[in-house]
């Protein structure tokens, strides 16, 4: 899978461990699905039984079999970084959903930080370590597309303060309210406004942006400055 960075992150195939930022480390998985996509019995093996109950009988089976595998990826490399076997990683949600460690791992489960997103052409997993992430993948339909114009203005009137487009201006506000933990109750027209300038958001945080897929933008939102490289494991 080809990346197209907007932003200069260079990209590096090494493991999570070897990867490192000054003060923290920042490791992003991605994954191309097919059409029909069905959980591959690699990744059911690292499911809890829990998650695999969820694969049975569900009206969206092809949603819950994205989620699954996403969740299926972030247990291996949450599994890599604690040492144990990714069937034995704790996870919960916090109250937006947001996947986290139990607390039961002391002060590592505050000083990970992880976010996950997934559309129908596959997933992206960003792990970091001493600094909070949000991740968002998102693709527009023409209908979306002029939703949002309506909301936030025309094409024209954003071209004369940013180049992006109207999905990749959604993906970094979906990123940076993930990274928050507030998602999109942070504001919209904050949040947009925060996606064109990143210097008036909350606390100091900058994006990285992305081609997904034809159409389909990638944001990475982190805290603090930007100090690249990130690791990145395509598969």
């Amino acid at each position: 899978m080809t990346l197209h960075n907007h932003t200069y992150a260079k990209a590096h195939s090494v493991s999570p461990a070897s990867c490192h930022w000054a003060g923290g480390s920042a490791t992003i998985y991605t994954r191309r699905f097919f059409s029909n996509f069905r959980l591959p019995q690699i990744d059911m093996e690292v499911l809890h039984p829990g998650e695999k109950k969820r694969l049975e009988g569900n009206l969206h089976r092809e949603k819950i079999h994205r989620s699954m595998a996403a969740r299926a990826q972030l247990r291996r490399m949450l599994g890599q970084i604690l040492r144990c076997d990714p069937r034995d990683v704790l996870l919960q949600s916090d109250a937006e959903g947001r996947p986290m460690l139990h607390p039961q791992y002391g002060a590592i489960s505050r000083m990970l930080d992880f976010s996950v997103s997934y559309v129908p052409e596959g997933f992206a997993i960003g792990v970091t370590h001493q600094r909070r992430i949000g991740i968002d993948l998102q693709g527009f339909k023409p209908r979306q597309e002029a939703s949002f114009e309506r909301l936030f203005g025309s094409g024209f009137a954003r071209r004369k303060v940013t180049t992006l487009e109207a999905h990749e201006v959604w993906t970094r506000m979906e990123a940076y309210g993930k990274m928050q933990g507030q998602g999109l109750g942070h504001g919209m027209h904050r949040l947009y406004r925060i996606a064109l300038e990143p210097e008036i958001a909350d606390i100091n945080c900058h994006f990285l942006d992305f081609r997904f897929a034809h159409r389909v933008a990638m944001s990475i939102c982190l805290t603090g400055e930007y100090q690249g490289p990130v690791c990145f494991l395509n598969h």
